[in-house]
């Protein structure tokens, strides 16, 4: 820009917003002439304020003034303002080209200061100022980005000139482009410590986080979390991200959400956070009413204080209800990885999420990334079964890549109660051929999985595999308990050995057990040593140990009685139509041995009930038959195929093996929304089908 295009410019200027467009060419002649200083001078005459441009000469320093020219105006400046003479920073020029003197004069009725017209006013820069900007901040990029590649040491002073100084003030105005703004603070981050520059444009940044756009916000977030950490950077850190996050959750782009999850989750306890919403958001129920005017967040910060609550992270789940149709896959998956680590139940979202991943093309996806996405929904103990359908088909179609792998996915699968076939003898493959790189807590995993998923072996090789896992499990010094939880496992998978189950119920290590557990560990402890006695009894072919005692079967059961209120009550009155329950039924009896059935019945061979005390005096022509039926609520239920977990199976071969024929009645038998005509006819299906496969 040449001196007469300043002045041209100086004698059109007739409007107050005008005067922005003025200081900001002053600007640029300071940055693009480093050598020479111009300094602005101030002068009243008659009620008009002067502006004066002297260009100071480096080599006498005396003012040259070879034009001069004076403008006036009685209009645009503000009231009530100081008179002052802002004596800017030193403006650089070139004496050869800008040896000369531009002034201007403005009017103003009382007196003005100059230095609030020149921040307050919004600045009109002009392109070529922006592209010397765009230019240098290119340029020092460049050189930090080789310096980095070359892995040398990165001085800032080796990389910017002394005109960083200008373009940081040019940045920071409010219409300058914000993305010039990440450019620069890129290059002063790279700094292990915090520059006099660099303090200001963070502090600076934190002001304007409401008005710069969020890619930006995002962008200088991200900058922050990869370069050296000092307090002001991670302080600054935490206020842009909770600012955009409480306040400006409803600006936040699709591609920025999960951004933005991850920064709370490296910044904030965001588990303890969920818990104490869950549980201080039920108590004040009042923040969902409709007549309220507040958000959200204003109504939990009522109830939850600062220090416990930093951020409020409803306002990103809200979000994420509003764009999860523009989210991508891998995006949607990493919002489940990321409330699964908060073990964030919001079924809200997790409804939207999995139903969009449903629709989704999983094709693309790694192997470690679906099985990501399985331990997600295991953690969250969310079992969509469409969904699972197939993530699990899509797992399969996959190679596993290491033993550890397959026990983490088999493990997942038991918590979810969920079978896929092909995948379990993926898994099972797996382990089988690799148990011995297996670590003791994987084998042990392995090991409960598969028992939970009564996932019993098909010949004497896979036996001994499932025994080998047991001892590789059991190779450090485990507990007591977890030893006993071993033994139950392979009662349940039929693969107990002799001489385990001599040890595990030798007196002395059943005494020590119950000595050292105690409360809910007692009490399955219990059951599973009572299980393993049934196994040695009724499982062990030429079995000489020991045996529990009847006063040891009299403190536990096999099986509890189902804890499912809802489900007793709908069996119970379903059956009260069908039968009479005094006559026909006996409920809640132990059996034998701690072995017990929720509801005892007979039936002739063609799956006819009879009253109980017809086979109990084992009187009439007709054969009957003992009828053990267990009510199997959600959680001992596996899925697709509706079958029964460990404890219910090895409950069942018991009651067999005591002459009863078992029948599991699960939830699924019992919806709430079927009439009672259809629970009794579910259950007498049942009936009928097991008699049947009895007499066959």
């Amino acid at each position: 820009m040449s001196l007469s295009n300043l002045k041209s410019f100086a004698s059109s200027w007739q409007k107050q917003s005008q005067c922005s467009k003025f200081r900001h060419h002053l600007t640029y002649l300071r940055m693009i002439y480093p050598d020479h200083p111009f300094d602005l001078q101030y002068k009243n005459v008659n009620s008009s304020v002067k502006i004066r441009l002297t260009h100071l000469t480096p080599s006498s320093g005396s003012r040259v003034n070879n034009s001069r020219r004076y403008f006036s105006t009685k209009k645009g400046l503000e009231p009530n303002v100081k008179k002052k003479i802002l004596k800017e920073h030193l403006l650089e020029a070139d004496a050869n080209k800008m040896d000369t003197t531009c002034t201007e004069a403005i009017s103003a009725k009382e007196d003005t200061i100059f230095s609030e017209i020149l921040t307050n006013v919004e600045k009109t820069h002009a392109k070529n100022t922006i592209r010397d900007c765009e230019y240098r901040l290119l340029h020092w990029g460049r050189i930090l980005a080789e310096k980095k590649n070359a892995k040398e040491e990165i001085k800032l002073e080796t990389i910017v000139s002394d005109s960083i100084h200008s373009v940081a003030e040019l940045v920071l105005t409010p219409s300058a482009p914000a993305y010039m703004r990440h450019k620069l603070l890129a290059l002063l981050l790279s700094e292990k410590t915090d520059l006099m520059i660099t303090q200001k444009m963070l502090r600076q940044t934190a002001q304007d986080v409401f008005i710069l756009p969020v890619c930006v916000v995002a962008d200088i977030v991200q900058e922050l979390t990869l370069c050296p950490e000092t307090a002001l950077r991670k302080q600054i850190r935490i206020e842009l991200v909770q600012a955009i996050v409480n306040k400006r959750w409803y600006d936040i782009p699709a591609k920025y959400v999960v951004f933005f999850m991850y920064q709370l989750d490296s910044l904030f306890d965001m588990k303890d956070i969920t818990h104490k919403l869950s549980s201080r958001v039920h108590e004040n129920k009042s923040i969902s009413s409709e007549d309220s005017s507040h958000s959200v967040a204003e109504h939990i910060s009522q109830v939850i204080d600062a220090e416990t609550l930093p951020v409020v992270s409803v306002n990103l789940e809200t979000r994420i209800l509003n764009l999860v149709d523009e989210l991508k896959s891998k995006d949607l998956s990493k919002v489940i990885i990321l409330l699964a680590r908060w073990k964030n139940r919001n079924l809200m979202v997790l409804n939207a999420v999995f139903h969009r991943l449903f629709m989704a093309d999983l094709s693309d996806f790694s192997v470690v990334q679906l099985n990501n996405l399985l331990y997600s929904s295991s953690v969250l103990n969310y079992r969509n079964e469409r969904f699972l359908d197939k993530l699990t088909s899509q797992m399969s179609l996959v190679p596993l890549d290491s033993v550890s792998l397959a026990a983490t996915v088999l493990t997942s699968l038991s918590h979810l109660r969920w079978r896929n076939d092909t995948l379990m003898s993926a898994c099972k493959k797996s382990l089988y051929n690799d148990c011995k790189l297996l670590s003791a807590k994987d084998a042990k995993n392995s090991l409960l999985s598969l028992a939970n998923l009564a996932e019993m072996s098909s010949n004497d090789k896979e036996t001994h595999s499932v025994k080998e896992i047991a001892m590789v499990a059991v190779e450090e010094n485990f507990l007591p308990f977890e030893k006993v939880t071993c033994g139950w496992c392979l009662a349940v998978l039929k693969s107990l050995p002799s001489d385990q189950a001599k040890k595990l119920l030798q007196p002395e290590f059943v005494s020590e057990v119950l000595e050292i557990c105690e409360g809910h560990m007692k009490h399955a402890a219990l059951q599973r040593l009572a299980v393993i006695s049934l196994a040695a009894k009724y499982e062990i072919p030429n079995y000489k140990g020991a045996f529990l005692s009847k006063e040891f079967f009299s403190l536990a059961e096999v099986t509890s009685g189902s804890t499912d209120k809802a489900l007793t009550e709908t069996f119970e009155r379903a059956l009260s139509k069908f039968a009479d329950m005094k006559t026909y039924v006996q409920s809640g009896q132990v059996i034998q041995d701690g072995v017990r059935a929720d509801y005892v019945m007979c039936a002739n061979k063609n799956g006819e009930v009879r009253p109980i005390t017809a086979i109990q005096s084992e009187q009439g022509h007709e054969k009957l038959y003992r009828l053990a039926l267990q009510l199997v609520p959600f959680p001992g239920v596996v899925g697709p195929d509706q079958s029964t977990t460990g404890s219910y199976n090895i409950a069942a071969r018991f009651l067999k093996h005591l002459g009863y024929i078992p029948i599991h009645i699960t939830y699924l038998d019992l919806k709430p929304n079927m009439g009672v005509l259809e629970h009794i006819n579910k259950i007498t299906e049942k009936i009928k089908l097991a008699v049947k496969s009895i007499e066959d």
